[in-house]
């Protein structure tokens, strides 16, 4: 109707490579059916934005992959126009008390927000609702859900696999159990080992020298890329990993990550960052981390200079994780740890946008217990008076009752910050002044968490 209508369809979606993959899906769809739409990529959704954007006075706004535990604010502040947000995040309610607003989200129907469905992929139905046509962009659904680890375990679940199904009825991607390692398309095989963060690979990891030196010993030429070895070359390298992993004493989490389903896309030739889901979702996640969000719907969207662009941003971003992991580890010492958390307070060494990465980093290097959740903290670089934290943890971690979203925001609350997320992975905006507070808050509301599940059990 708004398309008829000739209304400019106001899209606001997540700055990560779900969001950036579902903002582009909606946008094509729009644009298919002759429509226009601007587009906007933001970090999250905060009472000012609400209000900025409801200084436009636009008929129609779609949020995708945020929105969710935002239903009161839309309520309140967009009242006057169509709402609909298309998200995968725990709603904050299961429905909207705006006549002209609209909730469409999988979880109040039992699905699983970490597993079953990415923003993308709820993106993606709406958009094969629109037309049929649309399922040509199913590959760039499940880059999405890639990008937002859906596929942790090694393998996909729920509506993902409709969504896989789709794309392999028109030929545009195929599932393989392979490795499951960053630079498969982009890098020789030395830097996909010593880049490897998730998981990572004891001894090898952050040391190319070594990685050289591992894979000549095993009979592999260190310049190859993984893609152009021959089948049984590549059950090989695996074998010998494995065995490497399960030598050096790698939790068993780490070692069923190893191999697992990759998603490549035959759109896209051998080679290119494109080709293969992760890679893709890392070049995404890269332009959305420095602030070039739009520039990722572009290349989703098929742009090639906009996709030239974004290759030399990945590569200065990966060399930033580096320098995390450099620096998470040689200073692990100065981190708080309580019974239920540890919190390491990074000031300006870390970028506030790879506090995320540096909390997996901890836990995959093995610094920090499995466990026990890390929430790893930079100083925000919007506003000094501000830190940024992201919290991350493990599924074992999880069975004692953790669940991250909630206790952030329950600590938020408190500080006088935001904060909200996922039960595995969560995020929090707090004064910096009350950091000596958060790290006694955070462990009580963990503490309280966990002994909630004892009593019940």
């Amino acid at each position: 109707m708004h398309i008829e209508l000739g209304h400019t369809v106001r899209i606001i979606s997540h700055r990560d490579a779900d969001g950036i993959t579902a903002g582009a899906i909606l946008a094509k769809a729009i644009a298919r059916e002759g429509g226009s739409f601007q587009l906007s990529i933001v970090k999250q959704v905060s009472e000012e934005l609400i209000k900025e954007l409801a200084e436009e006075r636009r008929e129609i706004y779609v949020f995708s992959d945020l929105g969710s535990g935002s239903i009161e604010l839309i309520d309140k502040y967009l009242d006057f126009a169509t709402v609909v947000v298309i998200d995968h995040h725990p709603p904050e309610k299961e429905s909207f008390s705006v006549e002209s607003h609209l909730l469409v989200n999988p979880v109040p129907f039992g699905a699983n927000s970490v597993r079953d469905l990415s923003g993308s992929g709820a993106a993606y139905f709406v958009a094969k609702e629109m037309n049929r046509d649309n399922r040509e962009l199913a590959y760039i659904a499940i880059v999405g859900a890639v990008g937002d680890m859906q596929e942790i375990d090694g393998t996909f679940h729920g509506m993902n696999l409709d969504i896989i199904e789709d794309g392999k009825k028109l030929g545009i991607l195929e599932v393989r159990k392979e490795l499951r390692l960053f630079g498969r398309e982009s890098r020789p095989l030395r830097q996909m080992l010593a880049y490897a963060t998730n998981p990572e690979i004891p001894e090898i990891t952050g040391d190319e020298r070594k990685a050289i030196e591992w894979l000549r010993s095993k009979g592999f030429d260190p310049d190859k890329h993984y893609w152009q070895l021959r089948e049984e070359e590549k059950k090989k390298l695996h074998d010998a990993l494995v065995l490497h992993m399960i030598k050096h004493g790698a939790p068993k989490e780490a070692i069923d990550r190893l191999i697992g389903d990759v998603v490549i896309s035959p759109l896209y030739p051998e080679g290119d960052v494109r080709h293969e889901a992760r890679e893709f979702a890392t070049l995404l996640n890269a332009t959305g981390r420095l602030n070039a969000g739009t520039l990722g719907v572009a290349i989703c969207l098929g742009d090639e200079e906009a996709y030239k662009k974004a290759r030399k941003m990945l590569d200065d971003y990966k060399k930033e994780q580096i320098e995390a992991r450099k620096f998470i580890i040689q200073n692990w010492s100065m981190v708080e740890e309580r019974e239920h958390a540890y919190v390491f307070y990074a000031g300006k060494n870390i970028r506030d946008t790879l506090v995320g990465i540096a909390a997996n980093i901890a836990i995959n290097s093995g610094l920090a217990d499995p466990e026990k959740p890390i929430v790893v903290i930079a100083d925000s670089e919007e506003d000094e008076n501000l830190v940024k934290g992201s919290a991350r943890t493990t599924e074992k971690a999880l069975a004692k009752g953790y669940h991250l979203g909630e206790a952030l925001r329950e600590v938020a609350e408190k500080l006088g910050g935001e904060g909200g997320g996922h039960a595995i992975a969560a995020g929090i905006r707090f004064p910096k002044e009350r950091l000596k507070e958060f790290i006694e808050l955070f462990n009580e509301a963990l503490a309280k968490q966990a002994g909630g599940e004892k009593n019940g059990d």
